[in-house]
């Protein structure tokens, strides 16, 4: 390590070592004394919880800064601790494209503690971690303390509370840590989704459903719709091929079909609004993003490493035990993962754009590959116990506890240096909240406005403005088309003149207030937009405004620093 960490660094560092050191002698206790599921739940979530908190209370920004997917998410949850929970995130008038749970429930819960949306961000994380553990176990509870210890006279690898334990834990390891507490609204769903799948595909061997089997997994089903929509896309297609396949085929897809009616009663506060604003068309930038690793092959078990292995364990235990019902549902999930990238290849061959191909695979087909390892370690442990006196057992797994520690975060994550690099980054404020204090200040009625900006959408964790136009097509909402809003952008580039300029800018929808970056060596004011650049990703557009066409006689200049200057159309 060539570079000098901070005294906060090396404090992060350190706690974090001892929560891991105290969670291992915690264990040690319980493996001896209480081996129980539940004890573990406990144990595990309370150390990852407070791990993240003394990682995260200290930085002033989303990890990895705000370059990515962490503007929009600030942008969201900024609106939504604005109290603006059926807006989206940019532009006026329009609901939220994205699916909202995640932010609604955080922005919800954080609003009495906190006022920017990055301390926002920090307590939902903390929520998802929380969840991680906890929920699968109530799933467990409910689900066969409740119901399938009713309807089943045998018991399998999926009534062990171990398994719903275990699921979540392979997961988390599996997984990079940045990746869970980046993209919570995606990871945590996707776990859910596995679980939820398996449950579904279950109960369908049952003979009689009551309306509260309908109504619990309709609720369920629909709370993950709201949480993150894409995983449906390859869950619906497999409910319909488990029903088709059961033996009772059309008593099961007319089952499939009520909890599909009560998943949209429950989803309906977002998809109503939604789909109600594409009335006037649509652009879906989101879709069609397309990078040349959306082909690449999905093969965990390929890697030469501890993670490599849990991997292969999976799918071997999605193969061995495939007739179990809950192990089939996410054997299915994963293949037809592999589906849905296979129509996309021939989708791009036939000349189309193909829909992230790749999406299903890193969280919901490694979540497939947990379920199946979850049930060939409980397998193996049912084997030993046979064989083995229980002292002998626990020593196994002691060992393996001890060689899964290394996977943790505070391992893992922590001792990589870029990691440390980037704390000692994420430990500065940014020029953002400064300029959100400017802009409050000198413009009362910002909220009321509809901004064109130079692209600093860093500032949306502190200050929700409305955009006119996003940074970034992929962050804007479908209804909003972005080609007809940024044709606009250009004509101003080349208004010629500053009537010109503002006759356009009093179109509808209309600009009435201006944030632009000041460029001293090109004396303009440049705009950055995100474009794609199929098929490779894609590449920053610049626009050039000149300022004489910002005329006084039409606006009214109310802040200016080094940096940065805010204008307001006159009235």
């Amino acid at each position: 390590m060539d570079f000098i960490l901070s005294i906060a660094t090396l404090q992060i560092l350190a706690a974090s070592k001892l929560i891991l050191f105290a969670s291992f002698v915690v264990f040690l206790f319980l493996l001896a004394r209480y081996n129980r599921p539940w004890a573990y739940v406990v144990l595990i979530t309370i150390s990852v919880s407070a791990t993240y908190y003394v990682l995260s209370a200290p930085l002033q920004t989303f990890f990895w800064g705000g370059r990515g997917d962490e503007t929009f998410v600030a942008a969201y949850l900024s609106r939504v601790l604005n109290g603006e929970f059926l807006s989206d995130f940019y532009y006026f008038g329009l609901p939220p494209f994205y699916p909202p749970l995640y932010f609604w429930i955080t922005g919800f819960v954080s609003k009495p503690f906190v006022a920017s949306a990055i301390g926002a961000g920090k307590i939902g994380v903390l929520i998802t971690l929380l969840a991680w553990w906890v929920v699968p176990y109530f799933l467990q509870r409910l689900f066969y303390c409740k119901w399938f210890l009713r309807q089943e006279t045998e018991k399998t690898v999926i009534s062990s509370q171990w398994f719903w334990f275990l699921v979540p834990t392979f997961l988390f390891v599996l997984l990079d840590f940045d990746s869970i507490i980046l993209k919570p609204y995606e990871t945590l769903p996707a776990l859910l989704c596995v679980l939820f799948i398996g449950v579904f595909a279950s109960m369908l061997g049952w003979s009689k459903w009551e309306a509260r089997h309908y109504l619990t997994i309709g609720f369920f089903g629909g709370a993950l719709f709201l949480s993150y929509y894409f995983w449906w896309f390859i869950l619906i297609p497999v409910m319909f091929a488990l029903a088709v396949l059961s033996k009772d085929k059309w008593t099961n897809i007319l089952r499939v079909v009520g909890v599909g009616a009560v998943m949209f009663v429950v989803a309906s506060p977002y998809l109503i609004p939604l789909l109600g604003s594409f009335a006037g068309g649509i652009e879906n930038w989101q879709a069609i993003f397309f990078i040349p690793s959306d082909f690449w092959s999905f093969a965990p078990w390929g890697v030469s490493s501890l993670r490599g292995l849990v991997c292969l364990l999976g799918l071997f235990g999605l193969i061995r035990y495939r007739k179990n019902p809950f192990i089939r549902a996410n054997l299915l999930v994963l293949g037809m993962a592999y589906a849905y990238q296979g129509v996309s290849m021939i989708l791009f061959l036939l000349g189309g754009k193909p829909i992230q191909a790749a999406k299903p695979f890193l969280f919901l087909g490694t979540a497939t590959l947990c379920v199946g390892a979850a049930a060939a370690i409980i397998s193996i442990f049912k084997f030993l116990s046979r064989r083995l006196d229980t002292q002998s057992v626990k020593s196994v797994a002691l060992v393996m506890v001890i060689v899964f520690v290394s996977l943790m975060p505070q391992i893992r994550f922590l001792d990589d240096p870029k990691v440390l690099q980037q704390i000692e980054s994420d430990l500065l404020e940014t020029g953002d909240v400064y300029l959100a204090e400017n802009i409050q200040n000198t413009v009362p009625d910002w909220n009321e406005r509809a901004w064109l900006s130079s692209g600093t959408a860093g500032l949306n964790a502190y200050l929700p403005i409305h955009y006119f136009l996003a940074h970034n097509p992929h962050f804007s909402h479908q209804a909003a088309k972005f080609s007809e809003r940024f044709d606009r952008v250009v004509k101003l580039a080349n208004a010629g003149s500053s009537e010109r300029f503002v006759a356009i800018a009093d179109e509808q929808p209309r600009i009435d207030a201006l944030l632009f970056f000041k460029d001293p060596g090109a004396q303009t004011y440049p705009l950055f937009f995100w474009e794609d650049n199929y098929p490779n990703g894609g590449k920053e557009i610049r626009i050039e405004i000149d300022p004489d066409w910002v005329s006084e006689k039409f606006w009214d200049m109310r802040h200016e620093d080094d940096d940065w200057v805010v204008y307001t159309r006159k009235e």
